[in-house]
């Protein structure tokens, strides 16, 4: 064998990696192009949502017995706060809907049943657009 027909061969062994390596390389961009364009254009992104927040201000007085619950601030237009009450260790609990920052509620018995010298638990859930997210869970003992 001449050193002609080694080069030859030689270079006609390298000339199939390289297509083969081309070929390869452009169809895994493809695959993650079209993957990439699908997801913005079925909107994929959009789906995703944040948890609705809001502020809410809880002032547990054990010498009135009282619990005061205030709607401080809230993340989007329209969020509403439902307020709800639970003497720990019974079925008794009362709750309220809050709709506008600086409206409050004043806890001084829950269903009829006085709060004195009971631990109550307050939990805060703030709903906006279909989405709810607990804010507030607390136990006041009074």
């Amino acid at each position: 064998m001449t050193l002609k027909e080694k080069f030859n061969e030689f270079r006609s062994e390298t000339r199939l990696v390289s297509p083969v390596i081309g070929v390869i390389l452009m169809v895994a961009i493809t695959v993650i192009l079209a993957a990439v364009i699908g997801t913005f254009v079925m909107g994929l992104g959009d789906s995703v949502q944040s948890n609705v927040q809001a502020g809410v201000s809880v002032d547990a007085n054990a010498q009135d017995d009282t619990i005061d619950v205030t709607f401080t601030s809230e993340q989007q237009e329209g969020t509403n706060l439902n307020v709800s009450a639970t003497i720990v260790g019974t079925s008794t609990d009362e709750s309220d809907d809050l709709d506008s920052i600086g409206q409050s509620r004043t806890f001084t018995d829950v269903d009829g049943t006085s709060i004195d010298g009971e631990s109550v638990k307050v939990v805060v859930t703030a709903e906006a657009d279909g989405r709810s997210t607990v804010i507030y869970s607390e136990t006041h003992d009074l």
